[in-house]
């Protein structure tokens, strides 16, 4: 299966921007078949924001991915959507997420600095009665991307996603992970040229997917 990437939005955005910056990301996935996801930032740390900006995310027909410090924040976005969220929080309490995806029937993203703890993570997530996993190796450099997604793939057949910033370093990244198996890459922003670029690199690979639909 091709794999997939998503650009964020923040919910500390104003109204008028927010829903801007929401259509923007929709408006280019209609040109770059590999943008499927679409991942809200809960950088105004408050919960009915970050749900007023998954409704909107949500919107676009593109697959939501909620992203807070606070795992328990993600419950109110996570249960305002009718379809399926990913929820993600690597500086957060794991096991709590893995309850909090659990209880609103959300997809996880399982994260670690140390790849070699994901077995016992992935068993934790599957006792809370997580639906579904992605193993998010957290990696501060290029060369810890590519080695940690090496490694995680050994671990699991699970998908396995990385998180980067913006630019071409987040380019760079991203195509990185995919060349290593990574299935779902998600971005804070590119510009259209540089989507373009990390379609083609995902178009030409193929790995675990990650489900968007």
């Amino acid at each position: 299966m091709t794999p997939t990437f998503a650009l964020s939005v923040s919910n500390a955005l104003p109204p008028e921007l927010l829903a801007s910056r929401i259509e923007s990301v929709r408006s280019l996935s209609e040109s770059i078949p590999s943008l499927r996801s679409i991942c809200v930032r809960d950088d105004a740390m408050e919960p009915m924001l970050l749900s007023l900006a998954a409704v909107l995310a949500e919107g676009t027909g593109l697959r939501v991915i909620l992203e807070s410090a606070d795992p328990l924040r993600l419950a109110a976005g996570a249960g305002s959507l009718d379809s399926q969220a990913l929820l993600l929080s690597p500086e957060g309490d794991q096991e709590v997420l893995y309850e909090v995806a659990s209880a609103t029937g959300s997809a996880v993203a399982v994260s670690s600095a140390r790849p070699q703890l994901f077995q016992e993570l992935i068993g934790k997530a599957e006792d809370a009665g997580c639906p579904d996993i992605v193993l998010h190796p957290i990696a501060p450099s290029m060369k810890g991307c590519l080695e940690s997604t090496v490694h995680a793939r050994r671990v699991s057949d699970l998908p396995v996603m990385s998180r980067a910033w913006s630019g071409e370093y987040a380019l760079a990244v991203s195509s990185v992970s995919f060349m290593r198996g990574g299935s779902l890459a998600v971005l804070d922003d590119l510009d259209p040229q540089a989507c373009a670029v990390l379609d083609s690199v995902a178009r030409n690979l193929s790995g675990p997917g990650f489900e968007t639909t």
